[in-house]
């Protein structure tokens, strides 16, 4: 019996879908190669994500940390900055305290001066004669320090005069004024007092002066030798 040809008609659509299944079949086929591939050169994507889930975390912990230091080093310099502060107000304070005992154990010194003399002397005295710049050139403040040595049960009373004396250059001659010519307060100085007292006068000196010494006088009201001394024209600290 002669064999009879059968021809078949394949539709369209159903030729798409069977290329489009063989497609997908390649791609598969292709990644799971290119997986394997990976695989084989030592290469894991479930692993490689899993170390990249371990390094996030590890730099979220760095961070945290990093914070912590930084809190922990503003702290640090505020802590050195209130020990500097505090340790320059205690110096402060110290220096303050240095000076307040200097300036009692000098007045201590001064009271002893006058109640037991190192020379066993008695009586009223001039303690010391001091010159002070006074802002202008030729301005100056003069204090007269006078005690009455000694344990003393009365006061003493009296006038002070004062002159100021210039020395001879070759060119001038020597010359004397008088506390009143050249003191802003032109009153007489009087003293009156126990134990001790201050007695102060700001001065104006001409132009063409050149003191070179002080000359006291005091003069008691009552009876007793006037008590006369010469002192250097010297500037306080000088």
């Amino acid at each position: 019996m002669a064999n009879k040809l059968v021809i078949r008609q394949t539709t369209p659509t159903r030729a798409r879908w069977m290329l489009g299944i063989a497609a997908v079949l390649a791609l598969l086929a292709l990644w799971g190669l290119f997986e394997s591939g990976r695989k084989a050169g030592g290469f894991d994507r479930f692993e490689a994500a899993r170390q990249r889930a371990g390094l996030r975390a590890e730099i979220a912990v760095l961070q945290d940390q990093n914070e912590t230091l930084e809190r922990e080093l503003a702290i640090a310099r505020t802590a050195d900055k209130i020990d500097q502060e505090a340790y320059g107000q205690v110096s402060e304070e110290l220096g303050d305290l240095e000076s307040q005992i200097a300036e009692l154990n000098k007045e201590l010194t001064f009271y002893r001066g006058i109640m037991a003399p190192d020379d066993g002397s008695r009586g009223l005295q001039i303690q010391a004669v001091q010159l002070f710049a006074n802002g202008g050139e030729n301005e100056f403040q003069l204090k007269l320090v006078l005690v009455q040595a000694g344990p003393q049960d009365r006061r003493v009373k009296g006038s002070v005069k004062v002159a100021l004396l210039s020395g001879s250059d070759g060119e001038s001659e020597s010359r004397r004024l008088d506390l009143q010519e050249v003191a802003e307060d032109s009153a007489d100085l009087l003293y009156s007092f126990r134990y001790f007292q201050i007695l102060e006068r700001d001065l104006t000196l001409p132009d063409d002066f050149r003191p070179v010494e002080i000359e006291v006088n005091l003069k008691p009201s009552s009876k007793g030798d006037a008590i006369v001394a010469a002192f250097p024209w010297r500037l306080a600290g000088s």
